[in-house]
């Protein structure tokens, strides 16, 4: 079964945007949101832009747990747009290695 909300649909990113979208979100509580990242670092998460960090907080607010997947090449990437610190609500999905990750000062 697939439920989908309004927005306009941002085909690069297979993502929907905008205020229907993020008042579509809100009717929902979700158990598992899964997000992608422009970057992440010891700080937090950090997003493409502004509008996509937008809806990714209305998700977030939504959300009981938040799976980050994001590549190695974007460890320690800090770009334009911060999303949001790690809580305990966030867990982390990537290919960078502990090692890699220790380096960067990131142990999430």
């Amino acid at each position: 079964e697939v439920h989908l909300i309004g927005g306009r649909f941002l085909q690069r990113q297979s993502l929907l945007l905008g205020p229907a979208a993020r008042r579509s979100a809100r009717l929902w509580k979700f158990d598992l949101v899964f997000l992608g990242a422009e970057g992440f670092s010891q700080g937090g998460i950090w997003a493409s832009e502004p509008e996509v960090a937008t809806f990714q907080k209305t998700l977030i607010a939504q959300a009981k747990r938040v799976v980050v997947c994001a590549h190695a090449a974007k460890l320690g990437r800090e770009t334009g747009v911060f999303l949001t610190p790690w809580t305990a609500k966030f867990q982390l999905v990537t290919d960078a290695s502990p090692a890699q990750r220790a380096r960067r000062g990131v142990t999430v």
